[in-house]
């Protein structure tokens, strides 16, 4: 009976001491919920606040960072107050920078809007006076022979259509014309049809082998042949090439003499990558040369090549003009200018852009005395301004003058920013 009651005991003071040892859990469990609440509140209010209050930095050491002003233990500059990035702004955009209206005018700022503006596409190079291809003649004999005599004996003569040039002798053209001769005096074995044809032929053979006309009538009315065949200008114009002296041995592949017309010229310009679209044949163009520099003269775009310069990255246009009264020479430099069709374009101007290797970026005033850098995109430059395909509106304000400053001010405070995050 004393086991029995002693082992009830036993077993209701075990489940008494669980019933307990259960009840101080739920009440640790409640301190603990508690505590953790009011844990949770402090840490909130200690992360706004970490936000909420400035914070300065070194300039030139980053990792230096205070809750107040001051200066840097390493370097003794003052600490400058650090951007705070506002809730419109994302990682890939620049901060903007607050510049007080003294700094301001001390550094220089200027203002400038962008705005919609005609813009004439005009463009402004330096070309190469050139001959006028198309009016240049060389001047081969057809058979070999040897030169006779000279009449026109130095480069840069001018000459006539139908002036003697030189005589050479030639075996093949005396023999042509014994067979023309013949031909003349006919056969009376022969009907007159088979000696027309005969005659024919040797006419033929004769013109082939570069006897001029005038000789060959002269031939026929003489019934004599000549040694000595005359070479005549084709056309008017100036001797640009002479290779012929007497008693020259000459053969068909020698270039004798190079004529060329210079009543038109040649102009040879380069055009660059982005004004392609710019040009067109038939467009006017205008010329300035040094020698005359008081005059200008007209002209028109009278061909495009077809391909870029691998070097240069620039486009050949040949430009035509008159030169009737001969002014221009040969090789001279000439101002150009070629005026394309007129556009309407958003545009700012040239000085506003910053160039990086990452893109092109202005500083675009976002505010009173507030500036920001802003990515842009590009167009078509011309008479010192340069449109805008995508970045701005018409409107907005870009900084002119001084925008380096600004662009280096925030891209520091972008990289403090990096650091501190």
């Amino acid at each position: 009976m004393k086991k029995i009651l002693i082992t009830t005991v036993i077993v209701s003071l075990t489940i008494i001491g669980i019933a307990s040892l259960y009840l101080d859990f739920e009440k640790l469990e409640q301190i603990r919920s508690y505590f953790q609440s009011f844990s949770t509140q402090e840490t909130a209010i200690d992360h706004a606040k970490k936000h909420t209050n400035p914070k300065y930095v070194c300039p030139m050491h980053p990792q230096i960072v205070r809750d107040q002003k001051g200066s840097c233990p390493i370097c003794g500059m003052n600490l400058i107050k650090k951007a705070i990035k506002t809730p419109n702004q994302t990682d890939s955009e620049a901060p903007s920078i607050s510049v007080k209206a003294s700094t301001a005018q001390s550094m220089g700022i200027k203002i400038a809007t962008v705005k919609r503006q005609t813009l004439s596409r005009e463009i402004k190079t330096v070309g190469f006076i050139r001959y006028n291809e198309d009016k240049l003649e060389h001047i081969h004999i057809r058979t070999k022979g040897w030169i006779e005599n000279i009449y026109i004996k130095s480069q840069g003569e001018v000459v006539k259509e139908g002036q003697i040039l030189f005589d050479y002798y030639s075996p093949e053209l005396v023999a042509a014309q014994e067979d023309y001769l013949l031909a003349l005096k006919g056969n009376s074995l022969l009907s007159e049809t088979r000696s027309r044809g005969l005659l024919d032929s040797a006419q033929l053979r004769m013109r082939l082998l570069g006897i001029p006309e005038i000789v060959i009538s002269k031939i026929s009315r003489t019934k004599i042949s000549i040694k000595q065949i005359p070479i005549y200008a084709p056309s008017d114009g100036t001797i640009i090439k002479l290779d012929v002296r007497k008693g020259m041995y000459i053969i068909p592949a020698t270039v004798l003499y190079s004529i060329v017309d210079l009543s038109s010229v040649w102009i040879e310009v380069d055009v660059f990558e982005h004004q392609l679209n710019w040009v067109k044949i038939g467009d006017s163009a205008s010329i300035q040369i040094e020698a005359l520099a008081d005059k200008t003269w007209q002209g028109k775009v009278d061909y495009i090549y077809p391909e870029l310069s691998e070097v240069t990255r620039t486009l050949r246009v040949r430009l035509v003009f008159d030169n009737s009264k001969g002014h221009f020479k040969p090789n001279m430099f000439a101002d150009i200018r070629m005026q394309g069709n007129p556009i309407k374009r958003l545009v700012i101007p040239n000085e506003a852009i910053i160039f990086s290797a990452a893109g092109k970026r202005v500083v675009k005033q976002v505010g009173k005395h507030r500036y920001q850098p802003i990515e842009i995109k590009t167009g078509i430059h011309s008479q010192g301004k340069t449109e805008i395909l995508s970045g701005l509106k018409a409107g907005d304000k870009v900084v002119i003058s001084s925008q380096f400053l600004l662009d280096s001010e925030s891209n520091l405070q972008a990289s403090f920013n990096r650091l501190s995050e």
